[in-house]
């Protein structure tokens, strides 16, 4: 009975994680996002992260975002094998945005969890 116990304990403690983990990668993409429609420009650069193009921030900005809505979010934990081995994670929010100029489309905004914080690396247009 103990080891069950222990094993439903341990489920429980990584489901919490994975949905902490999945609320803090969607409230990155939702922070950065209302900084770009508002032109907080210094609160989102600083959701950038450290592989992101010198010129992403730029981009998103003359992009002419107006609105957007977030559709879900997927996170991954990746571990690599071996004494000492890393573990990261990463993630893809696909959020709909809304452009000035009234144009709609879906993006794949890929985030990496760096120096303790979601970030933002890319973004990609769903097909």
């Amino acid at each position: 009975m103990l080891l069950a116990g222990g094993c439903a304990a341990l489920v429980g403690t990584v489901g919490v994680h994975a949905v902490r983990q999945n609320n803090a990668a969607r409230s990155a993409v939702d922070t950065f996002l209302t900084a770009v429609e508002h032109g907080d420009t210094a609160t989102a650069q600083g959701l950038l992260c450290d592989q992101a193009q010198p010129d992403a921030l730029q981009i998103t900005l003359d992009s002419g975002i107006v609105q957007h809505r977030i559709v879900s979010v997927f996170v991954r934990r990746t571990s690599s094998f071996g004494s000492g081995g890393s573990t990261s994670e990463s993630a893809d929010v696909t959020v709909d945005v809304t452009l000035s100029s009234g144009i709609r489309h879906r993006d794949i905004v890929a985030l990496e969890h760096q120096h303790g914080s979601w970030l933002l690396c890319g973004v990609t247009r769903s097909p």
